[in-house]
């Protein structure tokens, strides 16, 4: 997963795919997006954080001006591959220490406040995050005047999985990224490029296909040998390279499917042996020595099919 995330962190480093999340899936219908400058997208440093908090291995920030203003807003994202119940408490810990690094920095805002910074968290796990977005809901609730002191801090969330496929078409580079992470299939995966090569055109733009290369390796394709990654300008150098990489992919799928089966297949065989040669020696079977037999390991089919040499009973066969 360190991997995983290193890779995501190498892909959101990227400021059109930051623009591409933003207008997408943090702000889709929201006004306060056309008030935005993505000309003006910034990294900053989040290094204070991640030397308090070791597992802050997964943040990437990011600074955006407003049109025509000074004022710029900040976007702190964490990825996350599993539900977290507590990420809300999570993230106000971190917002206020990344306050409190730009408290240092002096950025503060012209009228000297500090600016508004989005927390984000990217979740690519399976299982539905259920997992309250808001500090307010992991406090015991209090009704009366103490309930305007409970603070209502929040993040937005990105669920992969949640996204249907009409929500994903296009060429948003989110979207493809979603869509490669859940591509389960040769054809998938090849439509996926497609449009992911379609959607870069003209010279890379600051490393980002090489950001995208790295990615499938490296993910798609773990546990294999890391490569130098060349940088890729041409357009047809890239799509060639992915889908040979997926092509790949499927092939070491399909060869462990085929062991499987293989396993699978020796198995089934030991078990209908066994079978014929029962039936054989003690007479019809129930449904229950069937079950028995086919639900058996392979170190116990061996022992039964040795013992039925000298078994006078069925029971016998079984050890009992």
């Amino acid at each position: 997963m360190k991997k995983h995330d290193r890779s995501f962190r190498l892909l959101f480093s990227q400021p059109r795919l930051i623009e591409d999340l933003v207008r997408r899936f943090i702000g889709r219908g929201e006004t306060w997006i056309d008030d935005l400058d993505f000309s003006t997208l910034e990294r900053v440093g989040t290094a204070h954080v991640s030397e308090n908090l070791r597992s802050r291995d997964g943040d990437v920030g990011w600074r955006v001006r407003l049109r025509n203003s000074p004022v710029a807003i900040y976007l702190l994202i964490e990825f996350q591959s599993k539900p977290q119940r507590f990420m809300a408490l999570r993230e106000s810990v971190y917002l206020g220490l990344f306050l409190q690094q730009l408290l240092k920095q002096g950025g503060f805002t012209h009228d000297g406040l500090l600016p508004l910074v989005l927390s984000i968290v990217v979740y690519n796990g399976k299982d539905r995050w259920l997992a309250p977005r808001e500090l307010a809901e992991l406090i015991c609730r209090i009704d009366g005047p103490l309930a305007a002191d409970i603070p209502r801090l929040r993040y937005r969330l990105i669920e992969m999985e949640a996204y249907d496929e009409v929500e994903l078409r296009g060429t948003n580079l989110v979207s493809l990224l979603i869509r490669l992470e859940r591509g389960r299939n040769q054809e998938e995966l090849n439509a996926v490029i497609r449009d992911l090569a379609a959607a870069i055109p003209g010279p890379d733009e600051g490393g980002l296909r090489r950001a995208f290369v790295v990615w499938i390796r490296r993910v798609l394709l773990a546990g294999k040998r890391e490569e130098d990654i060349p940088e890729l300008v041409n357009l047809e150098e890239f799509r060639t390279m992915l889908l040979e990489t997926v092509e790949e992919w499927n092939k070491e799928i399909e060869a462990r499917g085929l062991e499987k089966g293989r396993k699978e297949g020796r198995q089934e065989g030991r078990s209908e042996t066994l079978l014929q040669l029962l039936q054989l020696k003690f007479g019809d079977l129930d449904a229950g020595t069937r079950a028995r037999v086919a639900a058996a390991s392979t170190r116990l089919l061996t022992a039964w099919t040795k013992r039925i040499l000298t078994a006078e009973r069925l029971a016998d066969v079984f050890g009992h």
